[in-house]
């Protein structure tokens, strides 16, 4: 247990290398937690086994067989394999959906979009306050600025600004680079032209900061959530292998072919599909009855020796794939809760900087409405719900 806990974390922390490393170690924590109480399922059922095993030793006269009907263990039995396969199918599809979700292409779209320098959907665009601020602070109309005429410099900050030069530079915020070098090219100026006192200078970055700010916090919301996400996908990808796994021992255990080349090729989804869905366990078991029939009498206790067992171990199991995925589900949507705020507030405090703040009214508006549907139609392909009813539906062991 402990060399798969091993391998599986340090295939976690490889893939997770470049990322910032406290937060890359606390989700390996996390994940090598998620795993050793997944593991540790196993040994808990050992031992509780082998306590039952010594009660039994002691206990004379009484075979085990005899202490519940060998008829209603097997329709118990018959009922978690189906329910189980019931529940499988289920987790696939939610799984896929949660996955799926971590890519709302329409929703972000709309708030990325805000980070270009060309955007005006809050009522400005980068450029035209850049210029707006540069006429008022620092030109002030003086028509032989900088020894040049002024346009030749307004040209050259528009450059600046429609061109940043962000393959240069580590920064992923146009905005934010494209005010930098305006910011840096107008010092340089205010060391050449003695019109341009340090006063002028000083409230021409004070405005600047104004914008540096909003386009900084636009672009760290979306890291966050960008990195938070590919996170959670690092966790979903661990559920998934964690189902995996147990779905191979079910499978192995119904089919009685631990040597099937499809365990170590097909997918959960695949596998399930071909092994383990609800039509094909039906199937096994119908087969399994048949040949253990004669005439009307159907021989429980033969059914019950090997293929046809299902253990309080795999029913725990369940229940731990269940609750997994809802905590992760409730993550995801507590990521989104959280962005979404953040950039409701962000785009609240971007009216101190628009002319027109009803444009930034209507973009609220607008994201408002791609978030309820993004969340609506999440809970309606997760089914958060539906899982549980469905991992409910096991009996209990």
């Amino acid at each position: 247990m402990r060399k798969q806990v091993f391998i599986i974390i340090s295939l976690v922390i490889f893939c997770m290398q470049g990322v910032n490393a406290q937060v890359a170690k606390s989700t390996a924590d996390s994940l090598s937690d998620l795993y050793k109480r997944y593991f540790e399922l196993n040994s808990q059922y050992n031992a509780m086994r082998e306590e039952v095993n010594v009660g039994i030793r002691g206990i004379q006269d009484i075979q085990l067989q005899n202490l519940i009907n060998a008829k209603s263990r097997y329709e118990k039995n018959t009922r978690s394999v189906k329910a189980t396969a019931t529940f499988l199918e289920g987790f696939s599809n939610s799984l896929n959906n949660l996955e799926n979700s971590l890519n709302f292409a329409s929703y972000f779209s709309k708030i990325s979009a805000l980070n270009n320098p060309n955007n005006d959907e809050l009522g400005f665009t980068l450029e035209k306050e850049v210029l707006r601020i540069l006429d008022e602070k620092i030109i002030k109309g003086n028509a032989r600025f900088n020894n040049k005429k002024p346009s030749r410099f307004r040209e050259i900050v528009s450059h600046i600004i429609n061109n940043p030069l962000t393959e240069v530079l580590t920064s992923v915020v146009p905005g934010v680079n494209s005010i930098l070098s305006v910011v840096n090219m107008v010092n340089q100026v205010a060391l050449q032209d003695e019109s341009v006192n340090t006063s002028q200078v000083i409230d021409f970055q004070k405005d600047m900061q104004k914008f540096i700010k909003h386009y900084e916090r636009l672009a760290q919301a979306n890291n966050d959530l960008s990195f938070n996400l590919q996170t959670l996908k690092v966790k979903t990808e661990a559920l998934r292998k964690v189902t995996l796994d147990f779905s191979k021992g079910l499978i192995v255990n119904l089919h009685d072919n631990a040597q099937n080349p499809d365990l170590n090729t097909l997918s959960l989804e695949d596998l399930i599909e071909k092994y383990y869905s609800l039509a094909n366990v039906t199937l096994v078991i119908d087969k399994l009855e048949g040949e253990n029939r004669s005439g009307s009498t159907i021989n429980y206790d033969k059914l019950l020796q090997n293929r046809l067992v299902y253990s309080s171990l795999a029913r725990s199991k369940i229940s731990f794939i269940g609750e997994e995925f809802e905590r992760l589900a409730n993550e995801y949507r507590t990521l989104m809760s959280e962005y979404h705020k953040n950039i409701l507030l962000i785009l609240s405090d971007a009216k101190t900087l628009s002319p027109s703040p009803e444009k930034i009214a209507k973009k609220v508006t607008e994201i408002e409405e791609e978030y309820t549907n993004l969340i609506d139609k999440y809970q309606q392909t997760v089914g958060i719900e539906r899982l549980k009813a469905r991992m409910n539906a096991v009996p209990i062991y």
